[in-house]
């Protein structure tokens, strides 16, 4: 039986690892940095829309997320191989 989802693709349609994923594997940057990053990404599209206090809201908002839903907890660690404690901050 063939493997599900991202195992099965070949590496030629997988997409490209980010600059932030490429740090955290080289050891550039912690988890905790990499999550501030991928909560910073989620939200630039809106700096134009939103006041500095309502990006910060969003933003912390989905950091927080990143560290205590479980299905989030489970693609994090499926995306960088790391356990996000959810204690660290």
């Amino acid at each position: 039986m063939p493997a599900s989802g991202a195992e099965s693709r070949p590496l030629a349609n997988r997409p490209p690892v980010s600059e932030a994923l490429r740090q955290l594997r080289s050891g550039e940057i912690t988890i905790d940095e990499y999550l501030d990053l991928r909560a910073d990404a989620a939200v630039a599209h809106l700096t134009n829309f939103l006041t500095a206090s309502e990006l910060q809201t969003i933003r912390e908002t989905i950091r927080e997320q990143l560290t205590t839903d479980p299905v989030l907890l489970e693609l994090v660690r499926r995306a960088t191989g790391h356990d996000v404690s959810g204690g660290d901050r």
